[in-house]
């Protein structure tokens, strides 16, 4: 605020910032419906890694009081925090929407019931965190962030697993709550090791950080991860259609034209529930209990095992990502036990 008053706020560099970010994410988004070959994807693309090497050489060289120095990338830790995090945030993040894909549109859960579910993640995490707070001084942050790492790349590839007939009880609450204590492991090391040895001018800007690389990882994860999702719904429903189809020619000549019509133009995820209900109030009376048979019985079941499958193929994405995170935290972390602070929790909350 002092700076935006004094006018020496870094607008180019703001704009460059939201610019890049922005084209990056809508470029995996339009990827997902439209494919990487696109011309309008392959365009984004390259907006997005000009203006991002713009961003990179205006704070390194031309900005009089840059709002990102680039002496913040300078500690090594720090820096593969910063990575860590963004790495982490893209796998995270991608779970949660496929977990509550899965369960509301696979399980057949309500809002409310899904929402409940979450709740021994909350607890887990909580639990977690207050534990790895009191051996982080003796251990330091390395040795938690590959226990962190390690779990989620664990949790992803169990949930990779899914199928039609996963449950939440056999299933998903046992990778929901690795997750969750690879999360306790990761969030309070991480914050220490970015606002560790940093000095005070710039402590905001390192926590700050830190937050950016979560949010924005978990922009462009959940946009790899729903590009994957597409193709691998695409993929299913061109080899496993044809038996669909079959079922539809089963059905009366004058609603055959309609179904296949809808379900051609149903997208990716398929029809949902108030489609459905819209299509079923605009058909004729003779025809209506033949079209909710349909999509009660022979519909349903397929596109069951349709989006079944293709969260299986986002959580094997996230898995992907989350071994990488495993090879940062290994390869550039190396925070020393005498640099963790006797309260990190304390030192935490502070930097947040």
């Amino acid at each position: 605020s002092e700076r935006l008053a004094s006018g020496r706020f870094d607008f180019l560099g703001a704009a460059l910032s939201v610019g890049w970010s922005v084209s990056a994410v809508y470029g995996f988004i339009h990827a997902a419906n439209n494919g990487w070959g696109d011309s309008t994807t392959v365009g984004v693309f390259v907006v997005a890694v000009v203006l991002l090497a713009s961003f990179i050489i205006w704070e390194a060289r031309g900005a009089a009081e840059p709002m990102m120095p680039m002496r913040i990338f300078e500690d090594r830790n720090r820096a593969g925090a910063y990575t860590v995090m963004l790495v982490v945030g893209a796998a995270m993040f991608g779970m949660f929407y496929f977990i509550t894909f899965f369960v509301q549109l696979v399980r057949d859960y309500g809002p409310l019931k899904t929402g409940v579910s979450f709740l021994p993640v909350a607890l887990t995490i909580g639990v977690t965190s207050q534990v790895v707070a009191k051996t982080l001084p003796k251990v330091g942050p390395k040795v938690h962030m590959l226990i962190g790492t390690s779990l989620l790349t664990i949790s992803l590839f169990w949930l990779s697993t899914v199928n039609v007939n996963s449950g939440y009880l056999a299933k998903l609450l046992p990778g929901m709550l690795i997750l969750a204590v690879a999360m306790g492991n990761l969030f309070v090391p991480l914050m220490l090791t970015a606002v560790s040895k940093v000095p005070h001018t710039d402590s905001g800007l390192a926590s700050a950080l830190l937050n950016v690389g979560q949010q924005l990882g978990g922009a462009i994860g959940l946009s790899v991860m729903a590009t994957v999702f597409g193709t691998a719904a695409r993929g299913y429903f061109n080899s496993h259609g044809g038996g669909l189809f079959a079922q539809i020619n089963q059905l009366p000549a004058s609603l055959q034209p309609s179904v296949r019509d809808a379900l051609v133009h149903s997208g990716k995820n398929g029809l949902q529930p108030e489609q459905i209900q819209a299509f079923l109030a605009h058909v004729p009376q003779q025809d209506r209990q033949a079209a909710v048979n349909f999509f009660s019985g022979p519909y349903k079941d397929f596109s069951h095992h349709l989006l079944a499958h293709a969260s299986g193929q986002g959580f094997l994405t996230g898995a992907i990502l989350a071994l990488v995170a495993v090879i940062i935290a290994a390869v550039m972390i190396n925070v020393k036990k005498t640099e963790v602070p006797s309260d990190p929790m304390e030192v935490a909350a502070a930097a947040a």
